[in-house]
């Protein structure tokens, strides 16, 4: 029978009095051990961490602040061979394990935890406590080690990232400063280019957030952030009024990685907004040939492929009068995303142009209409006459 790994939690704290409790009441029954990094509190931050994990053996230290990078490799550093695994978290995150979650079963030196938002993407939050491990960059740094190492996902843990700590006060003013100072020191850095322009798209300076984005695209490299970049790119023109421009970097962007969706949806939801419906039509069915990028980990948004591109073309069948896939469409988006009801009001309106094909479906899918939009009507009493229409024409069916 194996035996459960020991866990230590590793964190970098600052001002984190609003969010500290909560963040550690979620990990704390699942740690054998900590060790966080006060790195300048003027709040009751280190007092409250006592408090909380005062039943759990752990050391909190006092560091001044440096960078992210330096002080991240620092908390690492402290906490080496204090646990088989080290789990890292920031205090403004939500560490949720699943009840599968088996400390025994792990193996690997470095698991890939999944952040779910509106963009998803998977970052090394638990590692293995044996390792020497150093955060590379100023912010925006990424884990790294001289020693080898395997890495994989793990499905058992989620991260929810709630966007609420005092560290993140005055983030992009900060994140600019350091990474201008990064690309001075290291003007090469493409992942320093990426972020520098992310930050500057965050504070709503579009061009020089174009800049940027350019000369990472220019630098190629990680095919992931290059993708990405292209998505950003086309959306910062979008955002400043250049459609045209917008719409030859979304497209620009699919050409490049024609495995990932997020460049051709825009592209899509942008004509489709255009009234141009055949083209956004035929463009949707190109991209439900692309599957969700499994192995991918950067940025990507879940909700393009599982419910966004079926809505758009739920809007976009009708005026190519393909009927059948407009009611599979809506379908697909009423079953998978049933309380979203900004876009269910939509999707319901559009149904009823459709609704005819539901006797050609499987009896089983239609009573899971009829019950969804049934409690789309009950809580929503602004709801239309079409959809009491459509609600009655299903039932009539059963």
């Amino acid at each position: 029978m194996k035996e459960n790994k020991t866990i230590c939690l590793v964190m970098i704290v600052r001002n984190e009095s609003k969010v500290i409790e909560r963040c550690l009441n979620c990990v704390k029954d699942h740690i054998d051990y900590w060790v966080i990094v006060d790195t300048g509190s003027d709040d009751n931050t280190p007092e409250l961490i006592q408090n909380i994990l005062k039943d759990i053996p752990g050391e909190l230290h006092h560091r001044p602040w440096v960078n992210f990078g330096v002080n991240r490799t620092e908390s690492l550093q402290l906490a080496k061979g204090k646990a088989d695994y080290l789990l890292l978290c920031d205090a403004d995150e939500q560490i949720i394990f699943s009840e599968q979650f088996d400390s025994s079963q792990l193996t690997k030196e470095s698991y890939l935890v999944q952040y779910n938002g509106g963009n998803t993407y998977s970052v090394p939050y638990l590692i293995s406590g044996k390792i020497n491990w150093k955060y590379v960059g100023v912010t925006h740094e990424y884990l790294d080690s001289d020693e080898d190492y395997e890495r994989e996902k793990i499905t058992t843990i989620s991260i929810l990232d709630l966007k609420d700590g005092g560290f993140k006060q005055e983030k992009y003013d900060r994140d600019i400063k350091l990474l201008e100072q990064g690309l001075i020191d290291e003007p090469n850095n493409s992942r320093y280019k990426f972020y520098l322009a992310n930050s500057y798209r965050d504070i709503e300076n579009y061009e020089k957030a174009i800049e940027w984005y350019k000369k990472r695209i220019e630098d190629g490299g990680w095919i992931e952030e290059v993708t990405v970049s292209y998505e950003n790119l086309g959306g910062c023109y979008d955002l400043l009024g250049d459609t045209q421009k917008a719409l030859y970097y979304w497209l620009e962007g699919y050409d490049y990685n024609p495995k990932r969706m997020e460049c051709l949806f825009n592209a899509i939801r942008l004509y489709r907004k255009q009234k141009k419906h055949r083209l956004a039509y035929q463009l949707c069915l190109i991209a439900l040939n692309i599957s969700y990028p499994e192995k991918d980990i950067l940025f990507i948004k879940s909700s393009v492929y599982n419910y966004l591109i079926y809505y758009e073309l739920s809007l976009c069948a009708y005026y190519v009068q393909d009927l059948k896939s407009g009611y599979e469409s809506s379908k697909h988006v009423l079953l998978q995303e049933p309380y979203n009801d900004s876009i269910m009001k939509t999707v319901i309106n559009n149904l009823y142009f459709y609704k005819e094909e539901a006797k050609n479906d499987k009896l089983y899918n239609v009573k899971e209409l009829i019950k969804v939009i049934s409690e789309f009507i009950n809580r929503n009493a602004d709801h239309e006459v079409s959809h009491i229409q459509t609600l009655d024409y299903l039932k009539s069916l059963v």
